[in-house]
C-alpha cells in the first residue's frame, strides 16, 4: 500500500512549523509546502495560485489529511483586499480541484477567524456560538466567513476553526499582539498602549492549539476556537511590564482596535477533553523563553 502523507500548506509560517515539529515528534509523516519556504529545505516551494503545478503536485502524493494554513492575514487584507481575496480564492479552488477524485477520502482542516465576529457584539456573558448568522463588518472576517461557506459547500469532509490570537513559543514573521509587546518592553523598557487599553481580546496557547489540530477523532463542522480568558488589552500590558520591569504608556489620542465577541467553546469541548489551559499560566512560561 502506497504510503500516504499529511500535507502542510503555508508550513513555512508561526503555526505551519510548529504543527510540523509536533508531527514529527509524533513520527506521522507529513510534507509541507509553501510559496516562501524563507531557506528552509525542508519545506516545498510550491505557489497554489499555479493550477498546472499544484494539480502535478497532488497527483504524485497520497494524502489523507491536509492541513490549510496557507492564507494571507488580517493585516494583509486590510492592505489590499482584492488582491488577498482573488488570490486565497485561487489557491483554494486549485486545492480541492486537485484532489477532486478522492475528495471525500480526505480531510481538510482550514483556519477561519475570530474575525468572522467582527461588527458583532454578543449580549450573553457565554459568548457568541458557531450557528449565529453573521455579517462581518471586517475585510479579513467577511473573506474567511465566504471561504468557510465555499469549504462546506464543495468539501464537507472539513473542520473548520475559528481561531482567535494564538500566541506563544515558534517563530514569528510578523509578529502578533503579546510577541510586538515583548520586544518593545525588552528594546525600549517601555509597552505602549493606544487609547485606554479597554479593547478584550481571546486567546489560545500555541500547545493547545496542537491538541486540537492532532485530534483523532472522526468529526466535521465549524468550531470556535479561543481560551476560556476575555482580557483587557489594559490587564495583558501590565502583566508583561510587571514581569520585565518596564514602564507603560498609554497613547490616548491613538484609536483603539476592535474588541471581538467573546467566543463560546462549548461545542468543541463537547468532542474533546477540553484543552484550553490556563493564561496566566501559559503567558508566564512563554515570558520566560525571552
Amino acid at each position: 500500500m502506497t504510503q500516504k502523507f499529511n500535507i502542510i500548506t503555508g508550513a513555512a509560517g508561526y503555526i505551519g512549523k510548529v504543527l510540523g515539529e509536533h508531527l514529527n515528534k509524533k513520527k506521522i509523516k507529513f510534507i509541507g509546502i509553501d510559496k516562501y519556504p524563507r531557506k528552509d529545505k525542508s519545506i516545498i516551494k510550491l505557489d497554489l495560485k499555479n493550477k498546472k503545478k499544484t494539480l502535478k503536485f497532488f497527483k504524485k502524493i497520497n494524502c489523507n489529511k491536509i492541513y490549510h494554513f496557507g492564507t494571507y492575514s488580517a493585516a494583509a487584507y486590510k492592505k489590499n483586499f482584492n488582491k488577498c481575496f482573488k488570490e486565497d480564492l485561487i489557491s483554494l479552488q486549485n486545492l480541492l480541484k486537485s484532489i477532486e477524485t478522492k475528495t471525500n477520502k480526505i480531510k481538510i482542516i482550514y483556519m477561519s477567524s475570530s474575525y468572522v465576529y467582527s461588527g458583532y457584539k454578543s449580549k450573553k456573558k457565554t459568548g457568541v456560538c458557531e450557528e449565529k448568522n453573521l455579517t462581518p463588518v471586517h475585510d479579513f472576517g467577511f473573506a474567511k466567513k465566504f471561504f468557510e461557506e465555499f469549504l462546506t459547500k464543495y468539501h464537507s469532509n472539513s473542520i473548520i476553526y475559528r481561531l482567535s490570537n494564538v500566541f506563544g513559543e515558534g517563530e514569528f514573521i510578523r509578529g502578533n499582539t503579546i510577541y510586538n509587546m515583548v520586544i518593545e518592553a525588552k528594546k525600549h523598557k517601555i509597552v505602549t498602549v493606544w487609547g485606554k487599553g479597554n479593547r478584550k481580546l481571546q486567546y489560545i496557547y500555541i500547545g493547545d492549539l496542537m491538541k486540537y489540530l492532532l485530534l483523532n477523532k472522526n468529526f466535521n463542522g465549524i468550531f470556535n476556537l479561543g481560551g476560556n480568558e476575555y482580557i483587557k488589552i489594559s490587564t495583558l500590558t501590565k502583566k508583561i511590564s510587571y514581569f520585565f520591569g518596564t514602564k507603560v504608556l498609554f497613547l490616548k489620542n491613538k484609536k483603539e482596535g476592535e474588541t471581538l465577541s467573546f467566543m463560546n467553546t462549548r461545542k468543541i469541548k463537547n468532542i474533546t477533553k477540553n484543552y484550553f489551559t490556563e493564561f496566566d499560566k501559559n503567558l508566564i512560561s512563554y515570558l520566560g523563553t525571552f
